[in-house]
């Protein structure tokens, strides 16, 4: 992603002094530059396509804008951008306190003209890394030769090198040309191809590659070797499978060595974890890949542990659903519900045994030999939540639906009539049929019809008694 940050232009207007440079610059980085201006971000791909302009046009325009003062490059492949008014700029800067300095700056770079944003850059960058004056001209040398923008090379893969270099403790010039040296050996396409075990000379789109990982991304040698443990995923890595390891560190602006060892220690962590699950389950195959991983970062999202996983896991290999996919989904069912902890989750399903348990009784009692189905326990739960019967009720109402053709029907109407007319306790359902069976007796030696009249008035159908 290339952002564009105007913190100090937050209208679309170009600055008198701005539009000037414009003017002079090549084809397409005023309307790259307009671009910018219209949008918060973008993937390159996006703005080669709205501009119709190519991948390199791209780049280059931004390089020229950045050389230009118009734009300010940071590591993390972002533009700033600035105002090139000269009269902000105190006479008494330190960055003209060296003028022999900025003079030999100026010649290593040609006949690009720094600007003071530029100065300001490359004294802040030798200031935090610690580098003198000597350093930094030997470092800008190396940049500019060995960069392909040459003189034009943005001022990012500059500070990027900086970093490095002061984090490594480059501190003299016989320092710089030790580490340029090491640089020239061991910072190439060949370097990257020796280290995923590959011997042979890298092709033009491998060169590429690392171009790009180097120059436009901002990777250091050392990042890209700290990335490798992340290739070991794959069964014959390449540098395509790297480029996308890099992609997706370059989008959490993980890029310096420091932060993809982290990420490399956390990767690691994951991956650990991700195998003591996969050995919770009876699988033949038990490689980590891609999708797993993706699984485990959902399931994190989603607020669950290790903890939590391992007892998903385990409760799925006792119900004899031993595959991942189950797990995914049973975790999900959690969360949907609230549940995030071992304690949670035990409980609900303790509840949900219990009222299993209960759905049984309740059927067994009605005389139904089956299995518990889900519509079962929707009845119970309906019977007892719904209704507001307790337990002793519902299983009383199920010993009276007893020989009925349909007896959980039978039961929903009588639970219905009782909850009617108030009935909440054992006695009370009792007392409720004991009249309701009075009331369906007819009197001794009555006709036939009667019966029929009673089942019409709202008794129940003799013919639903076996």
């Amino acid at each position: 992603m290339i952002s564009f940050n105007k913190q100090q232009i937050d209208m679309v207007s170009v600055p008198k002094e701005a539009a000037e440079k414009l003017l002079s610059l090549p084809d397409g980085c005023a309307r790259l530059y307009l671009y910018g201006l219209l949008r918060t971000g973008a993937e390159l791909d996006q703005i080669t396509a709205e501009l119709e302009m190519s991948r390199q046009d791209v780049i280059r325009g931004l390089d020229e804008l950045s050389a230009a003062g118009l734009l300010d490059a940071d590591v993390g492949g972002g533009y700033a951008y600035t105002t090139p008014v000269r009269e902000l700029v105190a006479k008494d800067s330190p960055v003209y306190n060296n003028a022999d300095l900025n003079g030999l700056l100026q010649k290593t770079f040609g006949d690009r003209t720094l600007t003071f944003e530029n100065y300001k850059t490359l004294y802040r960058a030798m200031e935090l890394n610690g580098l003198s004056g000597q350093v930094m001209l030997v470092l800008c040398e190396y940049a500019v030769n060995n960069h392909k923008a040459k003189n034009r090379v943005p001022l990012r893969y500059i500070t990027s090198l900086a970093k490095s270099w002061g984090k490594d403790g480059v501190a003299t010039v016989a320092d710089a040309e030790s580490k340029i040296k090491q640089l020239l050996e061991e910072s190439s396409a060949e370097a990257v191809l020796r280290l995923l075990g590959i011997r042979r000379l890298p092709t033009q789109e491998e060169e590429e590659l690392f171009r790009m990982w180097t120059e436009e991304w901002g990777f250091s040698f050392e990042a890209i070797e700290a990335a490798m443990p992340a290739t070991t995923g794959a069964q014959y890595p390449t540098m395509k499978y790297l480029n996308g390891v890099l992609k997706k560190l370059r989008e959490t602006g993980d890029i310096s060595p420091a932060k993809v060892r982290r990420r490399m220690t956390e990767g690691e962590k994951r991956d650990d974890e991700i195998k003591a699950l996969l050995d919770r389950l009876p699988l033949g195959r038990k490689s980590v890949t891609d999708k797993l991983r993706e699984m485990y970062k959902t399931w994190q999202d989603l607020g669950f542990t290790l903890s939590e996983m391992s007892f998903a896991a385990d409760l799925a290999t006792k119900r004899g659903a031993s595959s991942m996919d189950y797990l995914d989904r049973l975790l999900r069912d959690w969360a949907s519900q609230g549940l995030y902890t071992v304690g949670e989750i035990e409980a609900r399903l303790d509840g949900e045994a219990t009222v299993k348990r209960d759905v049984r009784e309740m059927l067994q009692k009605a005389g139904v030999n089956k299995a518990v189905s889900g519509g079962d326990i929707a009845a119970y739960t309906r019977f007892t939540e719904g209704f507001g019967m307790n337990r002793q009720v519902v299983l009383y109402a199920a010993e009276c639906a007893y020989g009925m053709k349909l007896p959980i029907k039978a039961m929903e109407t009588m639970l219905t009539d009782w909850k009617r007319t108030g009935v909440s306790t054992l006695e009370e359902a009792r007392s409720a049929h004991a009249l309701h069976t009075a009331k369906q007796q007819p009197p001794k030696n009555a006709p036939r019809f009667m019966e029929r009249e009673n089942a019409a008035a709202g008794g129940l159908d003799p013919t639903e008694v076996d």
